[in-house]
């Protein structure tokens, strides 16, 4: 999987590639708490992430993936099996 590393924006930090979100970001885009992502670390299941240095980022495209990979259209169906990380965090 490729990951776009442009365009770059400013902060604090330094530059940061804006198709990476942090945990915070990601927790928000998924409507979820930071406690539950960092669960979903622990457990090896959940959207795919990164570390870089002492920070945890998500890509942007990974955590789309996870959304549509955790569609489902009846409550018996199947979760898809598209790569080996990306299992539900209940």
């Amino acid at each position: 999987m490729e990951y776009d590393l442009t365009p770059m924006i400013g902060n604090r930090k330094g530059s940061v590639p804006t198709s990476f979100l942090s945990e915070k970001q990601a927790a928000g885009y998924l409507n979820m708490s930071v406690s539950w992502l960092r669960k979903c670390r622990d457990l090896g299941t959940g959207p795919v992430w990164m570390k870089f240095g002492n920070s945890v980022r998500y890509p942007k495209d990974a955590l789309l993936g996870y959304v549509q990979q955790s569609t489902r259209n009846f409550t018996g169906e199947k979760p898809s099996t598209l790569s080996g990380q990306g299992q539900r965090c209940d």
